[in-house]
Order: C-alpha cells, then structure tokens, then sequence
C-alpha cells in the first residue's frame, strides 16, 4: 500500500521525459507568443500615462521608440484596433 503522501509521479531523476512533439513546441509558441502581445498591449495605456507625466528625456524617448507601433495604428486609424486602443490608453491619462 502506497503512503498517503507518496507523489503519484516518478521522482526518480534518472528516467527521461520523453521529447516534445512538434505540435506540443508550437501550440507553446502561439501561446506565448500570444502572451506577449496581450502584455504588450497592456502595457501600453499605462506607459502613455508615463510619458506624460514624466519629464525625463531619455525614458520619453524609449517610451516613444517601443511603443512607436501602437502610435502608428492609433494615428492611421487602423480599425476597429485604433479605437479600442485609443479607448483604453485614454483610460489611464
């Protein structure tokens, strides 16, 4: 009988996992590639209020340089992503 805390999976170093198929490695790079672009969008609401508020020369212009292409939807209104975009970034100024 197994002890009540014994784990169900093996924890024995020396037994290999076995590899990656190839659709497992590409559903993990959509998602994290996915999950990059959500954070990147996210961030871009509260890095415009950065940039306002903040008067230092060099973080406006790593601001303005990383987020260079969500200014350029906003600003060739590429819809329906620049009016969400605006909506939101309006949101934190």
């Amino acid at each position: 009988m197994p002890e009540p805390f014994e784990p169900l999976l093996s924890t024995d170093k020396n037994v290999p996992e076995p590899p990656r198929t190839k659709q497992q490695k590409r559903a993990a790079l959509l998602l994290s590639g996915g999950a990059c672009v959500l954070l990147y969008v996210a961030l871009s609401g509260p890095m415009a209020a950065l940039h306002k508020t903040v008067k230092f020369k060099p973080l406006q212009s790593a601001i303005e340089i990383v987020f260079a292409p969500v200014v350029w939807i906003v600003t060739h209104r590429v819809e329906p992503l620049s009016s969400w975009l605006k909506a939101y970034v309006e949101l934190f100024r």
